[in-house]
């Protein structure tokens, strides 16, 4: 789900199957891909854009406000989160454990792997910190599991999730697919925390982009069974997600024949591939935009188009960019017309 400079020959392709869990009503996907090639290469998910860059300040504030003595950080990716908690508390001890990591700051101890793999390192910290990972776990109740039986009475634990109803609901194919697995809401998630002795101390909802908690370890392990769902309603908004993305690459190839210009799609990601797999005609396009400087020059997964930076589109008197952005869709079409007024948007 990103951009590779391997020959395409060379990459994978797998159908997505969804169904619905008939004993609590979750959205999940039928065949899962082997982690290793999932995640064979960071693609900097989160990294870039206002939208992450406040999530990640108000995120950092929220666990500052509990004047952490000690923390360990599972799945940093960027590295984005430590840099700003060690800004504003510099001699706290942070340790972050993450199987790829970038831009690791000099002030974080690393540990390379997977935390269910380095459980001591989790047990000697007083907070456990995840943004945007427990959604990419393909079994969030053995890893809240494996979590609580190492982490003493008393441990914190700061989570950062997506708002997976909401990224339906805007039309987000980065909501559900191969590295979100099953449709986890906030309900469901603290009925886990709970069931693994976990007691909800804050949570809060930023912007509709994700939700923050904030729990502590309480007591051992109890059993409570998980809420039923509403089937029904969040399979037909998820099953009218794809019938809306499918008929908007109709009309956008129908758009793309009938004046010639130059083209391109925004998001050398998710969005874009979802839309190549509907159908898009990916000849009519010049390129893909995207505002991620490791991106450039490398080609998005699954097509033969090639990532540039958004700037290529300046000082063209006709230009076409087709955009499909979900949370992000104001932030980016601003970003074009502010460089070329130009542009004609297809959204």
């Amino acid at each position: 789900m990103g951009t590779t400079l391997q020959e395409k020959s060379f990459d994978i392709f797998h159908d997505l199957r969804w169904a619905t869990c008939s004993s609590c009503g979750c959205i999940q996907l039928l065949e899962l891909i082997p982690l290793t090639v999932l995640y064979s290469q960071q693609h900097s998910a989160g990294a870039i854009g206002q939208i992450w860059q406040r999530h990640h300040e108000e995120f950092a504030n929220f666990i500052l406000k509990s004047n952490p003595e000690s923390i360990c950080e599972i799945g940093s990716a960027h590295g984005q989160l430590s840099q700003l908690i060690l800004d504003a508390k510099p001699d706290i001890p942070y340790t972050i454990i993450e199987p790829a990591p970038l831009n690791v700051d000099s002030r974080v101890k690393m540990v390379v792997g997977i935390a269910e793999d380095h459980l001591d390192v989790v047990a000697q910290n007083k907070v456990v910190v995840h943004s945007h990972v427990i959604e990419h776990v393909y079994n969030a109740k053995e890893f809240l599991e494996s979590l609580s039986e190492v982490m003493d009475i008393g441990t914190s634990m700061f989570i950062s999730f997506p708002n997976i109803q909401e990224l339906i609901d805007t039309g987000g194919s980065n909501s559900l697919n191969f590295e979100h697995t099953y449709f986890l809401d906030p309900v469901q998630l603290n009925s886990l925390l709970r069931t693994n002795g976990f007691t909800l101390n804050q949570q809060e909802m930023y912007l509709r982009h994700s939700y923050f908690l904030h729990v502590t370890k309480t007591s051992k392990q109890i059993s409570i069974d998980l809420p039923l769902e509403n089937i029904e309603a969040k399979s037909l908004t998820f099953v009218a997600m794809w019938k809306t993305l499918s008929e908007f690459v109709e009309h956008t190839n129908g758009i793309l024949k009938l004046e010639r210009m130059p083209t391109y799609i925004f998001g050398a990601h998710v969005f874009s591939q979802a839309l190549f797999s509907l159908g898009l005609s990916e000849h009519d396009f010049d390129g893909v935009l995207d505002n991620s400087t490791g991106k450039i020059g490398e080609r998005l997964y699954g097509t033969n188009l090639t990532v540039g930076h958004p700037g290529v589109i300046q000082g063209l008197d006709r230009v076409r960019v087709v955009l499909k952005a979900s949370h992000y869709q104001e932030e980016v079409k601003k970003q074009l017309i502010d460089l070329n007024p130009n542009v004609e948007i297809c959204e």
